[in-house]
């Protein structure tokens, strides 16, 4: 049984420091493309060993989990149109794709590290309403716990 990750592509990444010396400062791992060399020129969207690790985890986790099976179902039968789509794209999109999923999950835990300094990032960059601020301040949490339901 395969399992399909529809991904959307990311402008920009919230609360995410420059500069890797700064106390709390994004690893460099979890900032940088791994790219190789194939014959002077880089190409992305390659996976390096660590890469297609780090999937395999996060795939073996999900078909652990009974909830995330469930979704993953749902999706399927929900999405029929979408997955045929998926299935015409070369490999190395849907590599690249599930490589920069997985990059954005990462630096979203780590962002969730601490509740009350992705607050203050996501508030920073315009990420939350007025509305919604208050209920955060009161509960910072509460928006990892909506963030990460969509």
């Amino acid at each position: 049984m395969g399992i399909f990750l529809v991904a959307t592509q990311t402008a920009a990444q919230f609360g995410v420091p420059k500069v890797n010396n700064e106390e709390g400062a994004i690893p460099n791992e979890l900032l940088h493309e791994q790219e190789i060399d194939t014959g002077g020129e880089q190409k992305s969207g390659v996976l390096s060993a660590q890469d297609a690790a780090n999937i395999e985890e996060m795939i073996m986790k999900a078909k652990a989990d009974l909830e995330t099976m469930n979704m993953v179902t749902k999706l399927k039968g929900d999405m029929g149109a979408e997955i045929a789509e998926l299935k015409k794209l070369e490999p190395e999109e849907i590599l690249g794709a599930m490589k920069e999923t997985m990059n954005d999950i990462r630096l979203s835990e780590y962002l969730f590290k601490d509740n009350k300094r992705a607050l203050k990032e996501m508030e920073k960059d315009g990420m939350i309403n007025k509305e919604s601020l208050k209920k955060y301040k009161k509960n910072p949490k509460l928006l990892e716990d909506e963030t990460k339901k969509g």
